[in-house]
């Protein structure tokens, strides 16, 4: 049975591997003694001349193996959707502390952009997981037709094809549904990320509202047509004034 490799953490010089990149190392040699034993299972099931018994024991093996494989991968994948769930609250949270009177609109940026790079990273892993499941279906009715279309006289065609969907297909149908309650898990993240992104908005446009014009003190306006105003108002009281005296003497 292929044993799982271990990935190598030793760093040459400066290039030194980070938790990612060593799950990534690990990700990449997982799907290649996946695709070995896929190719093993094919060649067997194909195999004319070996025995029937036979070559259900060996189909048996191979797809033991296999998935101790898909389920390590997985486990990688979900700790992956893990680890993007809480990544933006510690975040506010240092930001708040090491700025304790920060300026509303740059923390409002901040949030923001930390949200539109989440969901990002969610819609591009929701895009890598549909990409699988149509894979592993292509491939089981790939498979399927294969054993179909095989010759009618072969006694272990019947027997061939049953062991395959009781062992191959049904692995396979297992990770889709694996991976459809993973996939499950980032629609449910990237609904409260759009959500979010959209009650930020709305404080961004309460803080950037504008604000109403200020009264203006009528006592500190002197534009030309108050001065002349108040010029034509003094001379007229002047002129009540000076015909308000009339001289009776004869």
């Amino acid at each position: 049975m292929t044993s799982f490799s271990a990935v190598s953490k030793t760093d040459r010089g400066i290039n030194k591997l980070t938790p990612n990149s060593t799950k990534d190392k690990e990700m990449q040699e997982l799907y290649k003694q996946r695709t070995k034993l896929q190719d093993e299972i094919n060649k067997v099931n194909n195999n004319q001349e070996m025995d029937s018994k036979l070559k259900m024991e060996r189909v048996k093996t191979l797809t033991s193996s296999m998935q101790q494989i898909d389920s390590r991968i997985s486990e990688i994948k979900l700790e992956n959707v893990k680890k993007m769930s809480p990544e933006k609250g510690p975040l506010n949270s240092n930001t708040n502390q090491s700025k304790p009177g920060h300026d509303p609109q740059l923390a409002i940026i901040i949030e923001k952009s930390a949200s539109y790079s989440q969901l990002t990273q969610s819609v591009g892993l929701r895009a890598k997981m549909d990409g699988e499941i149509k894979t592993l279906e292509g491939a089981v009715r790939f498979d399927r037709t294969l054993l179909e279309a095989s010759p009618s006289n072969d006694a272990g065609k019947s027997l061939m094809l049953q062991n395959a969907e009781e062992t191959v297909f049904k692995m396979k149908r297992e990770m889709v549904q694996d991976i459809h309650a993973q996939r499950n898990v980032v629609d449910q993240k990237i609904k409260e990320l759009v959500s979010e992104i959209n009650d930020i908005e709305e404080s961004s446009n309460t803080h950037t509202s504008p604000v109403g014009d200020l009264p203006e003190d009528k006592e500190d306006r002197n534009t030309p047509s108050d001065t002349k105003e108040r010029q034509a108002s003094t001379a007229a009281s002047s002129d009540s004034s000076h015909s308000a005296v009339i001289d009776i003497r004869v």
